[in-house]
């Protein structure tokens, strides 16, 4: 709501009026309903704005017998700018009306304009609040809320993570610049877009704390007023996946654009498919294109043309069209351990004579406990072997609480010391499990679920590393 000062009410002077409802705190989150003294709809403040009480109370200021009528927000006293004020209910509310700058003590009450209202059916979050708040006050004018926009400070991580503007099929927008031929502005980088069709900034996934491995696929999509034409594809190889961490192209490759590219319905381009060159500098200069012919480039940089936007096409810098860039990504989706057995539970993997070592071996999956199940073997079965939890190596003690085994030669004991000690299977320990056979197992297993995404494995300590397991499957509960 923007709210208003009325021009002259108090006893003939022009007056600025208090209210409750807005306090700028340290955090940009908060959003506190006051009323008359600290109180809200009828009931005193453990009623504010709920339960069928829909009075959002504001008081005028010692009355009207002097001159102290005035609006007060936080610690900023407004007297010729309008204000602006959020606030959102406690409980969901079912009452049939709603009383605005209600108040019954004394008579008082607050005479104002109400400039402009929004009603949201969903909650905001911490970063649609604050860009409601500045885009409102830049609307209005309201100059000590618009410089606290600026010097507002950056969103975390988290926070950048959570606002993405995200469509009906998962995909989450990185970049988008819908950029007029006219516009001299350039780039806003580290800012997640909260349109595809108005945005005009980006980040990638080092600004959202994420990595390559979090990444499903990544999407193109561009077009331009110069002509019909519409790129519209997506790439899911793991050069892409880690461009999109930076942005940067080094390393870039023709067969990237070319070999294993999805259409969508409405893509209709010469590109990616007829792309003949490519940059290595970033993915907004020229990543790929058909030399002289149909290019991608947001706002890249030409010696001779200056910054050129390009949408399967090739226009100098005094021929540009009005283009739209985007580039999405669609997180990767951990799987359940029913679903990963489900998908992959046939599966039989390799290890290297017994070495494997890998952050990513399989697909990500939630479960409690991990099985290895000897498929081949060399000699004999047997091992020592850690998992990757969140890409991190985690390597449990030898104990019956965190490792189990089919059987172990000689029936030792998981964990005993004694002799060849045939129960460890943790990586450094001596000797290793031998757990025997084909259809033999080791379980890895936790009291809570974690995400596993890899293995570390080697054959028996000693001397005797010809033994280790040359194939096995996995599966997860």
């Amino acid at each position: 709501m923007v709210f208003r000062w009325d021009e002259c009410n108090c006893l003939g002077t022009c007056g600025k009026a208090v209210h409750y409802l807005w306090d700028w705190r340290d955090d940009w989150g908060s959003s506190w309903t006051y009323g008359s003294h600290n109180t809200a709809g009828e009931g005193g403040s453990s009623y504010i704005w709920m339960n069928g009480n829909r009075r959002i109370n504001a008081e005028v200021k010692n009355n009207f017998d002097t001159n102290q009528c005035s609006f007060y927000q936080g610690t900023t006293y407004h007297a010729t700018e309008p204000i602006v004020m959020i606030w959102e209910a406690e409980s969901p509310n079912t009452g049939d009306d709603m009383t605005l700058f209600a108040n019954y003590q004394n008579s008082e009450n607050v005479r104002a304009q109400v400039a402009e209202i929004q009603i949201y059916d969903s909650s905001l979050s911490k970063y649609d609040r604050r860009s409601l708040e500045c885009g409102l006050a830049e609307k209005w004018g309201i100059s000590d809320v618009s410089a606290k926009c600026e010097a507002s400070p950056p969103l975390t991580q988290s926070e950048m993570l959570e606002t993405m503007y995200e469509d009906d099929d998962g995909w989450l927008l990185l970049l988008a610049y819908n950029h007029l031929a006219t516009d001299e502005s350039i780039f806003t980088s580290g800012k997640p877009p909260q349109s595809p069709t108005e945005g005009n900034s980006h980040v990638w996934l080092n600004d959202l704390g994420l990595t390559a491995n979090d990444v499903e696929s990544v999407r193109f999509y561009c077009k331009t007023s110069k002509h019909n034409r519409v790129v519209h594809f997506s790439v899911n190889n793991d050069w892409i996946k880690s461009v999109v961490t930076t942005g940067s192209a080094s390393g870039n490759s023709e067969s990237y654009w070319t070999s294993g590219n999805t259409k969508f319905g409405d893509h209709t381009a010469y590109i990616p498919d007829e792309a003949n060159y490519f940059s290595t500098t970033d993915l907004l200069s020229w990543p790929f294109y058909k030399g002289y012919y149909y290019h991608w480039s947001i706002g890249g940089l030409d010696t001779y043309e200056g910054n050129r936007w390009e949408c399967d096409d090739m226009v100098g810098r005094n021929s540009l069209g009005d283009t739209t860039h985007q580039i999405w990504f669609k997180k990767k989706r951990v799987l359940t351990a029913a679903e990963w057995n489900a998908q992959y539970g046939s599966t039989i993997f390799n290890t290297n004579s017994g070495y494997l070592d890998d952050i990513a071996f399989f697909e990500a999956v939630t479960a409690n406990n991990i099985k290895l199940t000897v498929e081949t073997l060399n000699v004999y079965g047997t091992l020592n072997w850690g998992v990757y939890i969140d890409g991190v190596l985690d390597n449990p003690a030898d104990d019956p609480a965190y490792r189990e085994y089919s059987q172990t030669y000689e029936n030792q004991a998981i964990g005993d010391t004694s002799g060849y000690a045939y129960g460890n299977g943790a990586l450094g320990t001596y000797s290793g499990a031998a757990i025997g056979g084909k259809g033999e197992w080791a379980m890895i297993k936790y009291s809570t679920p974690q995400t596993f995404t890899g293995l570390k494995m080697t054959p028996r300590n000693g001397d005797h590393t010809e033994q280790y397991v040359k194939s096995f499957t996995l599966e997860f509960s």
